[in-house]
C-alpha cells in the first residue's frame, strides 16, 4: 500500500490536514451536496475479463453494479489523473488515454506510452493501479473519470499557489478488494485472519466508521487486500473538512459474493456531505 494515497502524481499538490485554513470554506460551500458513493472491485480481472454463459450469478450482479457505477461521471479520490492509465503494473498491455477516453491494447498502447513527455510518463507510472482498472472499466461502461475537486489558494510572495481539496464529489467510485487470502481456494495461500479482517472492512462500511476503516487500511498489505483509494476518499474529505452521511433510512445496496474464490464487495450508497 503506499504510504502517501492522497499525493498527487507530479507531488506539488500539497493536500492539507484536516483543519487547515482551507478546510471551513471547503466545508461550508460542500454541506448538504448530495453524493452517491459506489464502491467497485480494483482487481484487473473485472477489467479485462467479460462475463460469459459460465459466469456464476454472483459474478453477473457484481457486473450490473460496476455498470451502473461507471455509467456516468465519476471522481475517483485523487486530486489529479495522470494523461494515461492502465494495467502496466500487472505486466498487462492495456489502458485508457484519458485525454480523449480512449481504449487501446497491445501496440496501439505501447505507442502511445511512448509518445509522453517525461514528466507525463512520471505521472502515469505514479498513479495507484487502480485508476487503470476504473478507466478500463469507465471506458467500457460509457463513463468518464474526474479528480477530486481542487482549489487554489492565493499564491505566497514568490512562490506559486497551493491547491487543496475545494470541494465535494457528487458520485464518488472507490476501487478495492477485500483480502486476496481470506478463502481456501483463493488466488493466494489462506492467511490467518484474512477472513475476520474481511467481516471487519465490511462492518466498518455498513457504520461508515472512518476510524475503523482507516485501522483496516493499516492491515491490508498482510492481508493482500487494497483499500488505498478508500483510504485516499477518508483523507481528502477531512483535509476539505467533510465528512459523509448517508440518507436516513436508505439502505446500501451491496453484494459481498466471492468470486473465483476471491471474495468481493460491490456497493452503492446514498448520502450527503456536512461539516466534519
Amino acid at each position: 500500500m503506499s504510504p502517501e494515497p492522497a499525493a498527487a502524481p507530479d507531488g506539488d499538490r500539497a493536500v492539507p490536514a484536516a483543519g487547515s485554513a482551507a478546510a471551513p470554506e471547503a466545508a461550508a460551500a460542500s454541506a448538504g451536496t448530495a453524493v452517491r458513493i459506489d464502491i467497485v472491485p480494483a482487481a484487473p480481472y473485472w477489467a479485462l475479463c467479460a462475463a460469459s454463459a459460465a459466469s456464476p450469478p454472483a459474478e453477473a450482479a457484481h457486473r450490473r453494479r460496476i455498470r451502473a457505477a461507471f455509467a456516468r461521471p465519476a471522481v475517483l479520490p485523487v486530486p489529479a489523473l495522470p494523461p494515461v492509465a492502465g494495467l502496466g503494473a500487472f505486466g498487462i498491455d492495456a489502458g485508457v488515454d484519458l485525454r480523449t477516453g480512449q481504449r487501446l491494447t497491445g501496440r496501439e498502447w505501447e505507442h502511445r506510452c511512448a509518445q509522453l513527455t517525461g514528466d507525463e510518463r512520471s505521472a502515469a507510472l505514479a498513479a495507484h493501479p487502480a485508476v487503470g482498472v476504473a478507466a478500463l472499466l469507465a471506458a467500457r461502461s460509457g463513463g468518464a473519470l474526474r479528480p477530486w475537486p481542487v482549489s487554489a489558494s492565493p499564491a505566497r510572495p514568490g512562490g506559486a499557489p497551493q491547491t487543496h481539496p475545494g470541494g465535494a464529489p457528487d458520485h464518488l467510485v472507490l476501487p478495492i478488494d477485500l483480502s486476496a487470502a481470506s478463502t481456501a481456494d483463493g488466488p493466494l495461500a489462506a492467511v490467518p485472519g484474512a477472513e475476520e479482517f474481511d467481516a471487519a472492512v465490511l462492518a466498518a462500511l455498513a457504520r461508515r466508521d472512518a476510524a475503523g476503516l482507516r485501522r483496516c487500511a493499516a492491515q491490508a498489505e498482510r492481508f493482500a487486500a487494497d483499500l488505498t483509494l478508500l483510504l485516499a476518499a477518508l483523507e481528502l474529505a477531512a483535509a476539505a473538512g467533510l465528512r459523509f452521511a448517508a440518507e436516513r433510512g436508505a439502505a446500501a445496496e451491496a453484494s459481498c459474493e466471492p468470486v473465483h474464490g476471491s471474495r468481493v464487495c460491490t456497493a452503492t450508497v446514498h448520502g450527503h456531505w456536512e461539516a466534519a
